[in-house]
């Protein structure tokens, strides 16, 4: 097991009671007092801790001096919090539950300090408790996918600005236009967004034959469009990933070999409704996706996650990241097709060191890759490992007209989808969904979708405003005179 993982299961029976607790109180505010909250949020804060990054830029392992303390909080808000029950929070016992953790959490945070004196500045503690960094997990859906400009937008209002963004298929596209800058510019973005006259420019014919990707009816013409972005958001040349405003990690589904597709079998399927958009054609185009996607979530031995921009792939091509996360099997294809380039070489080792034989969508290995967030925060990707994770699913099955055909393949994403949540702290499902096929959205169109998506979200502002406002220090929050009584 990882050390991210090994992290989360410790920490897991504390955050399934922090977070319904911390949703509750956002909704009623007044159940406790302004200082109570802060108090409660550090005490949070402070438990879930493992991993800090020292002064000098090194990590300290806190897991020893914040156990027993963890141990403790999980027990007495067992006391406090059911989130089976409809309304999970037992006030009184949480505010006869206050002194004690009150006491607790200084006493806690004082030995640490005067165990890491050379290494841990009481500046550097306080900003990793009282300073929540802002994690987006953007979802794959095609054309859904488009409601991530609602919540970018919605978070800027929010005077907020992510810290790290996760992105999957379609969600990885949205995720490397919000990446580009660490403010928001939405007509900006919207400008540099392809039209649906421009449909020639950004898919062609699939060309006969892949290499690392798998085959699709059209190939997707990233590249180009991707300078032009650049250009027009930037006004400079690509960067790499190490380069980006914002770190990005995205999502590319590695096939084993073994899962039983047959690549010439599939190429002939996309040969027989080539440049074809006859009814037909487009549902014989439908079924060879619903069936690809089918054979491999059924197999998911076969399937491994990928992560462009992490540990791994930090070196990758930022656009071929991008464009192995959006092929859709069977739909749409993307290549390197340059054996002399950089991602050709990287993606022979990568095939070579994990049985690969093919990348394509990340939506098919996670759609919604809550625990691709988590891992990058306890590695040290935002310098804190203090996080909200908030994740938006655009490809929830939602039955309304425009969607039902594609509920078949939502169901089975959602099977990772469900894996995934427990990384999150906030999943919030798409309930208006556009069709999928909408891959290219004119003006209007997508100004409805954007407008539906904050809609949706605005019952979640105070909640997303809540757990990202920062807290004052410690001692604003309890001077020294209520302290003055540590536990032994």
């Amino acid at each position: 097991m990882s050390r991210s993982r090994d992290h989360f299961r410790r920490v897991r029976p504390l955050l399934r009671m922090e977070r319904p607790l911390l949703e509750t109180l956002a909704a009623h505010p007044g159940r406790l007092s302004p200082l109570d909250t802060a108090r409660l949020r550090y005490a949070l804060a402070l438990g879930r801790t493992g991993d800090i990054r020292s002064d000098g830029g090194e990590d300290i392992d806190l897991f020893d001096a914040v156990a027993p303390f963890r141990h403790w909080l999980i027990e007495e808000l067992d006391r406090c919090v059911d989130p089976t029950r409809r309304q999970p929070v037992d006030w009184d016992a949480l505010r006869r539950l206050l002194p004690p953790l009150t006491t607790r959490t200084g006493d806690v945070r004082d030995r640490i300090l005067a165990r890491e004196v050379n290494r841990l500045s009481e500046d550097r503690l306080e900003d990793e408790l009282t300073r929540p960094r802002l994690v987006l997990i953007l979802g794959g859906g095609g054309g859904a996918g488009y409601a991530h400009l609602g919540l970018f937008s919605t978070i800027a209002e929010l005077g907020l600005s992510p810290s790290l963004l996760v992105g999957s298929s379609m969600g990885a596209l949205m995720g490397l236009f919000r990446s580009l800058r660490t403010d928001y510019d939405p007509m900006l973005l919207a400008l540099a967004l392809p039209k649906p006259t421009e449909f020639a420019r950004v898919f062609g014919p699939y060309p006969g034959y892949s290499v690392f990707g798998f085959p699709g009816t059209f190939e997707f013409r990233l590249r180009a469009l991707a300078a032009e972005t650049f250009q027009t958001v930037l006004g400079e040349p690509q960067p790499s990933f190490s380069e980006l405003p914002i770190p990005l990690r995205i999502l590319g589904t590695g096939l084993r070999s073994g899962i039983g597709l047959a690549l010439n079998e599939v190429e002939n399927d996309i040969g027989r409704t080539r440049a074809r958009f006859t009814p037909l054609a487009l549902r014989r185009r439908f079924l060879l996706f619903q069936r690809l996607v089918q054979r491999m979530v059924e197999n998911p031995r076969f399937l491994a996650r990928v992560v462009f921009g992490g540990p791994e792939l930090a070196d990758f091509d930022l656009i071929d990241a991008v464009g192995y996360s959006c092929s859709v099997p069977g739909l749409i294809h993307f290549d390197t097709y340059d054996a002399a380039s950089a991602s050709a070489s990287t993606l022979r080792d990568l095939f070579a060191t994990r049985g690969f034989f093919r990348i394509t969508d990340g939506g098919v290995v996670s759609n919604v890759s809550a625990r691709t967030g988590w891992d990058a925060v306890q590695e040290g990707a935002v310098g804190s490992r203090n996080a909200f994770v908030l994740a938006l699913d655009a490809f929830s099955p939602e039955v309304v007209p425009t969607n039902l055909p594609w509920i078949p393949v939502q169901r089975l994403a959602k099977r990772s989808v469900a894996i995934d949540a427990p990384f999150a702290d906030l999943m919030l499902p798409w309930r208006q969904p556009p069709s999928p096929l909408r891959v290219l959205q004119g003006w209007d169109s997508l100004q409805r979708v954007i407008a539906r998506s904050r809609e949706q979200l605005h019952a979640h502002r105070a909640h997303i405003a809540f757990r990202m406002r920062p807290l004052p220090r410690w001692v604003e929050l309890c001077p020294i005179a209520e302290t003055a009584d540590a536990l032994p």
